[in-house]
């Protein structure tokens, strides 16, 4: 990894990267004398589809400092899994602590128009290879990766404190099961909304047995109706309380630990005031929740009352 490349990355000070994919170059007006290109580093392959230039170029976003990565490098330009993800690890020695992938995606549901933004929550791995084929294994199949990291969850003494970190394992070759795992889901999603005040709860279930951190980032809460019109939408920053809670500042919104066997289950409770200024009318549409880096959307049903002044929200 070249040293002059890497302290050139270093001096944007940004802890967010954002790699490119097809048709979004544009993104980035021109390169200036800060790009580094991407073949000053050995272990980084050129691109050779057009529309990936092949360079890191520092900007922002608003006052956010950025590395925009403009291209990357695929597996069916003849690369290795380790090849085409160099530049992540590049990022990541530069100081890059939040990558955002973009790509040019296909989908199979009608209702996503073409240009359409979309997040992609999970995939399935069908390439048949993963990057950890390069990883130094010794004669004996044995791994030894080292890193570091915190949690604020952990209890004193560990709970923020920078924690070393250290995998070691026996390499083979086994299925990836966790693509195949159930994603997150909504249920028991009851509420009632109006212009007064909205009242709702669901369960969010996940198989995950990972801890999930609902104060890394701000949690969001949206229901739609059957035209997209946005009847609820709340983005909140929540804070960690005793029991494993969390909750807003003021309260509004809270999500606990739940009870369910062989699911992980979290309680979610809004309290808001005062409600939506929209019609309020019966239908069918979604709710959607991102949090702790689980993101799952379920379809309701909404019915009004005959004055159109209360709906009622359940899953379908």
């Amino acid at each position: 990894m070249s040293n002059a490349a890497l302290d050139r990355l270093g001096q944007a000070n940004a802890e967010t990267a954002i790699v490119l994919g097809s048709g979004l170059n544009a993104l980035v007006a021109q390169a200036d004398a800060d790009s580094v290109s991407y073949s000053e580093f050995a272990e980084l392959p050129k691109p050779s589809v057009p529309g990936h230039a092949g360079r890191f170029v520092p900007g922002a976003i608003g006052k956010t400092p950025v590395i925009f990565a403009q291209g990357r490098v695929h597996l069916y330009e003849g690369h290795s899994a380790r090849d085409v993800t160099a530049g992540v690890r590049i990022l990541a020695a530069a100081g890059i602590k939040r990558l955002i992938l973009t790509n040019a995606a296909g989908v199979a549901n009608r209702g996503f128009s073409p240009g359409s933004w979309m997040m992609i929550s999970d995939h399935l791995n069908l390439t048949g290879t993963t990057p950890l084929l390069g990883a130094p294994f010794d004669a004996s199949g044995a791994v030894r990766l080292v890193g570091t990291g915190s949690s604020a969850t952990l209890p004193p003494p560990l709970g923020g404190a920078a924690l070393a970190l250290e995998l070691a394992c026996v390499h083979t070759p086994p299925p990836d099961l966790d693509q195949f795992a159930p994603a997150p889901r909504l249920t028991k999603i009851r509420g009632a909304i109006t212009a007064k005040k909205v009242k709702m709860t669901m369960t969010l279930e996940s198989e995950l047995s990972m801890t999930v951190d609902p104060a890394g980032v701000p949690t969001i809460l949206r229901l739609q109706d059957g035209g997209g019109a946005a009847l609820l939408e709340q983005v909140m920053p929540l804070q960690p309380g005793s029991r494993g809670r969390f909750a807003s500042s003021g309260g509004e919104l809270k999500i606990m630990p739940g009870k369910g066997r062989g699911v992980r289950t979290q309680k979610i409770v809004l309290k808001e005031s005062p409600g939506p200024t929209a019609a309020l009318a019966s239908g069918s549409g979604t709710m959607a929740i991102e949090t702790g880096g689980l993101m799952a959307r379920r379809s309701v049903k909404l019915t009004a009352n005959g004055k159109g002044s209360r709906l009622a929200v359940r899953e379908q």
